[in-house]
């Protein structure tokens, strides 16, 4: 599936496609990617849906995430089931799956995690609540800005959390979150170093302002 499980991080997979191999005039292209649509909409997707329910705790983590990946329209009824899950891994994929989709429903149930809240305390445990912020930082949308920031400078909630927020603002690449990131700078160790990298991530090079910063906290 493509995933580091361990650190969060997205990567590439290119499709492998008969496109460049062969000419093929507009018309005879969207002929091909309405077949494979076909194909994953009436073979792969189906398949994967029911695999999220095997008995195999390897299978149900890759199978949402792949779900996630395909761009599986019933998405959002089948990750917050396995939020549920009697396995951690299952669980955190179910997040990333979450992360990956679109829906605002998905981001409801990932910020909800992610600060805390009382319904969302039994899903993980307190050292895995980190990874709902860590998984809203993938999608790379803005609209995740503000829970985001909700919970970076949320000073009751431990720093390692506070952190993954930091970290995940950073992810999304918008440099409306710079001001942000630099009140983190005066903060503890944990949420001032993913401040630091996360800068790296979001401030672009005209912003001296933001390097001035960097050298004050070196």
């Amino acid at each position: 599936n493509k995933f580091d499980f361990i650190k969060l991080h997205r990567v590439s997979d290119d499709p492998l496609t008969g496109q460049g191999q062969v000419r093929e005039t507009a018309e005879q292209r969207q002929v091909r990617l309405a077949a494979m649509q076909t194909v994953l909409d009436e073979q792969v997707l189906p398949r994967l849906r029911v695999l999220s329910g095997s008995k195999d705790q390897a299978v149900r983590a890759a199978s949402v995430v792949a779900m996630a990946k395909l761009g599986d329209p019933r998405l959002d009824e089948f990750a917050p089931t396995l939020l549920h899950d009697g396995s951690l891994a299952v669980r955190q994929a179910a997040m990333l799956a979450l992360g990956l989709g679109s829906s605002a429903r998905g981001t409801y149930q990932l910020m909800s995690i992610a600060a805390d809240a009382r319904s969302a305390r039994n899903l993980l445990g307190h050292d895995n609540l980190s990874a709902a912020c860590e998984a809203a930082g993938l999608s790379g949308e803005s609209r995740h800005i503000a829970a985001l920031t909700a919970v970076a400078r949320g000073g009751k909630r431990p720093d390692y959390v506070r952190a993954a927020a930091l970290t995940a603002l950073g992810r999304l690449g918008d440099p409306a979150v710079v001001p942000t990131l630099l009140a983190a700078l005066d903060e503890g160790v944990e949420p001032r170093r993913a401040a630091t990298v996360a800068l790296s991530l979001s401030a672009h090079g005209g912003l001296d302002w933001v390097v001035d910063r960097l050298i004050e906290v070196m």
